[in-house]
């Protein structure tokens, strides 16, 4: 991936730590959307995908 696909995925992390799901969204959008091969996409997916689950908590009852 480019330098700039992996300073873009920082700003997402960044503001999905910081609970601003939706600029995190749209930053993902655009930058799934302005991917230029479907490699990069699937590269984005791969990354960018795990991402976007919460954390188990095993806490739960049953977990």
């Amino acid at each position: 991936m480019h330098d700039e696909m992996w300073q873009a995925i920082r700003q997402i992390e960044t503001a999905v730590r910081a609970g601003d799901y939706a600029t995190a969204l749209a930053d993902a959008h655009r930058l799934y959307r302005g991917a230029r091969t479907e490699a990069e996409r699937a590269e984005l997916l791969a990354v960018l995908g795990p991402r976007a689950i919460p954390p188990r908590n095993d806490t739960r009852e049953g977990a």
